[in-house]
């Protein structure tokens, strides 16, 4: 194959598995594909990305992107991938996420627990927080001091809202780290916030059964908590009416 660089003639050879350059001239491979051929075989002869960007005028980033992708025994790796095949591929994986969860089946919680230190006006508050790895089903309650008594009085009411099915209780994660943060950025720093525990615990009752009922999570296919509780699990969750014991 002869062509013309800089003015001069030049033969090029390329280090192609055999036929690979026949079947770049069938009829099926689109035109932009077999123009990608055509820059690793010039690439292949000057051994330089460089110049054969210049040659074929286009950017490195450009180039070393299909580089990584081509794949000389399969020359569709060349072809353009269309947004609806990513479509579909995204569809695919929700669909086998979902078809996991359905498999992934768990005879009890795995409970990881956290507390929330606040300071206002002079008084010192601890939110006790609990959050399911599994399902993502939460519960919390402040209280006026972070003492053992106050811990145990959070497990007990913790432990009866799951009918006694707790099977790991684990502290200082990132899951409950990412509750916590949503629990103050959208309850607490909204002016929700009261000192007196049973005041702010009717406040913190609402959002926890709009968080457990109602809010769908990514990870659980775009379930609440509790559908995916209610679908999947062999447990028996907590009812609204038990929430803010």
């Amino acid at each position: 194959m002869k062509s013309i660089y800089a003015g001069c003639p030049m033969q090029i050879t390329h280090i192609f598995p055999k036929g690979a350059k026949r079947l770049a001239r069938i009829p099926e491979l689109p035109r932009e594909a077999t123009v990608r051929l055509r820059w690793f075989e010039h690439y292949h002869k000057s051994k330089n990305a460089s110049l054969t960007c210049r040659y074929f005028g286009i950017s490195r980033k450009t180039f070393y992107k299909w580089k990584k992708r081509y794949d000389p025994w399969n020359l569709a790796t060349l072809e353009t991938r269309s947004r609806a095949s990513k479509r579909r591929r995204k569809l695919s994986q929700k669909k086998k996420r979902i078809s996991e969860l359905k498999n992934k089946i768990i005879t009890g919680f795995f409970f990881q627990v956290d507390t929330i230190s606040l300071l206002r006006s002079g008084l010192k508050r601890y939110i006790f927080t609990a959050i399911d790895k599994t399902s993502k089903l939460a519960f919390s309650r402040m209280y006026k001091g972070a003492t053992s008594f106050n811990a145990r009085n959070f497990l007990y009411r913790l432990i009866y809202l799951v009918n006694t099915k707790i099977k790991i209780i684990q502290t200082d994660n990132a899951l409950n780290e990412r509750f916590n943060r949503t629990l103050k950025e959208e309850l607490i720093q909204l002016g929700n916030f009261t000192p007196e525990p049973l005041l702010f615990k009717q406040g913190l009752t609402e959002w926890l059964i709009e968080y457990d009922f109602n809010r769908p999570h990514q990870s659980l296919g775009y379930l609440s908590p509790i559908e995916y509780l209610n679908n999947y699990q062999k447990v028996l969750p907590m009812s609204p009416s038990s929430t803010g014991t």
